[in-house]
């Protein structure tokens, strides 16, 4: 019997080596040949020192243990891992450094990690951005739940491009994507970049990545509204001019020069057509530091001369304002109110003062700066006209009348919108009226007033006609001249309030003639065209 055992032993110990040694074998195989991973890390280019870790994963993309270095040596964001033998076609690439912000144009300040999972079997050539670090925890989750990692990538880069608007079914892996390479593909990538980038800094961009990550890591779907708004916030009003020639710049001055894909028009198409909502806008509140402020008061207000106002608004970060003042104030005597500015060189740099005539004054707010303000007083007695103009547009989005001095009203006053429509009054020259949309011709008339008063429609070109509806008229005299195709209005009674309904039938042009006082070189003349 214990010879037996014995026997037994010795052959139990000679099954275990043998086993042992077939595991080692099995390992052996299992063993990929050496393998170089290279690729290009991008935000922007990656600088150099950037820190790389190549982390192996196994079939479930957990961490084996086994892990690689390198970093980055040029400033082009190129990467090299020379030589390694993996166990598992699965890793994890995770980048550490600074970039070059294409939006801002500049050096980021602080580090950003970027991250990708990729199977070097299918390419050793892997590139870490936007797009990749955003797909991470997706693909683990459906890894995780029984998809192949084939099926993972492809659903999870999905699922981040339809956050952009980008839906295209034959993209490539998002780490074989470049910035700096021309194609349909390579712009989506850049597109998404500038998206998420914004105006934001390092951290503030981390943190979006992160969050976006973790919300659509379960369905795919990014449910956290106020991160999808925050993304149309920033991008809206970007400047995509200058982010074209802040990357091209970047890549010339480090002796590369690059063809860059056309991003432009997928920026824009995620503009028009995300869902989430775009909750920005320039602000008047109703003071400023000098006093109240003239954009936020009420159309045909009365103000008080000789104290301090103030013209301000809050302009968020890539928006413009452009605020033009009319003084239409009557002589009285030999002088006419007038509106006064005062402030600081820095004070004045914040509105700038791109036009100032004697009638006319335009500002522009300085780019960059968020509450712009000036210090404005109104002397003598008198009325003018504000018009608002935001983010370039071509017509303004306000017009309002005020008027100062005496209480009597000695100004003329054009409400924006009489009884019947706008008021061509108040609309500003060389506006487009729509054929057949009833207007007014509305004017109140200063309470101490000793003249005549007209105001004339000339028609000067077009087969259409204008058209007014005589018992809507509120003006002393109107008269229509067929043979001029003119329009007459007038009106000498003080403090009268004048209105008249107007339309316009087919296409045509016009000329809006004003005389306040019966005198020629007090005349005031706009044109409008109507189809």
């Amino acid at each position: 019997m214990k010879h037996f055992l014995n026997f037994y032993l010795i052959c139990l110990l000679v099954a275990l080596a043998a086993c042992s040694t077939e595991d080692d074998e099995n390992q052996k195989n299992d063993t990929l040949s050496k393998v170089t991973i290279s690729g290009f890390i991008q935000k922007g280019p990656y600088l150099s020192g950037t820190s790389i870790e190549l982390i192996e994963l196994d079939t479930n993309l957990v961490q084996t243990g086994r892990s690689f270095n390198s970093q980055i040596v040029d400033n082009n964001g190129k990467f090299e891992i020379k030589g390694i033998e993996l166990l598992s076609p699965y890793v994890e690439i995770k980048a550490d450094g600074f970039y070059f912000n294409e939006v801002s144009g500049a050096v980021s300040t602080e580090r950003l990690v970027l991250n990708c999972i990729a199977d070097v079997t299918q390419n050793s050539n892997i590139n870490v951005n936007v797009l990749s670090t955003l797909e991470k925890y997706r693909i683990e989750f459906l890894v995780e739940n029984g998809a192949s990692f084939a099926d993972a990538k492809k659903q999870a880069q999905q699922d981040v491009l339809a956050l952009f608007e980008m839906e295209k079914t034959d993209i490539a892996f998002s780490e074989q994507l470049n910035i700096a390479e021309t194609g349909d593909d390579n712009s989506i990538l850049l597109a998404a970049s500038i998206i998420l980038q914004g105006k934001r800094n390092v951290a503030a961009l981390s943190e979006l990545l992160s969050n976006i990550s973790l919300d659509i890591k379960a369905d795919g779907k990014l449910d956290n509204t106020l991160l999808g708004r925050d993304l149309i916030n920033d991008v809206k009003n970007m400047d995509l001019v200058s982010v074209k020639s802040n990357i091209e710049k970047r890549y010339s001055d480090l002796g590369t020069p690059v063809s860059l894909p056309g991003f432009e028009s997928k920026v824009t198409n995620f503009i028009s057509k995300t869902p989430f909502e775009y909750t920005l806008s320039i602000q008047y509140p109703d003071s400023g530091e000098f006093g109240r402020n003239l954009l936020a008061l009420a159309d045909g207000e009365f103000v008080s001369t000789y104290i301090h106002y103030s013209l301000r608004a809050l302009v968020p970060d890539g928006m413009t304002a452009k605020v033009v003042f009319k003084n239409t104030s009557p002589i009285v005597g030999l002088t006419k109110g007038s509106l006064v500015q005062y402030g600081t060189p820095e004070e004045l740099e914040k509105w700038r003062i791109v036009n100032n005539s004697t009638d006319r004054i335009e500002w522009a707010a300085k780019s960059g700066v968020s509450d712009v303000d000036r210090k404005i007083t109104l002397q003598g007695t008198g009325s003018g006209i504000f018009e608002i103009y935001e983010n370039d547009s071509k017509e303004p989005i306000r017009t309002f009348s005020i008027a100062w001095g005496m209480t009597n009203e000695i100004a003329f006053l054009y409400p924006e919108n009489g009884k019947y429509g706008p008021n061509l009054m108040a609309l500003p020259d060389k506006s487009v009226l729509e054929k057949d949309k009833k207007y007014s011709i509305a004017v109140k008339i200063p309470s101490i007033f000793l003249f005549s008063y007209n105001v004339y429609l000339i028609q000067t070109a077009g087969t259409g006609k204008i058209e007014y509806l005589e018992t809507s008229n509120e003006w002393e005299t109107c008269n229509y001249n067929n043979v001029s195709n003119m329009l007459g209005l007038g009106c000498s009674q003080s403090g009268a309030s004048t209105d008249i309904a107007v339309w316009f039938t087919g296409e045509g042009e016009l000329k809006l003639d004003e005389n306040e006082f019966g005198l020629p070189n007090l005349q005031k003349t706009k044109t409008f065209t109507w189809k």
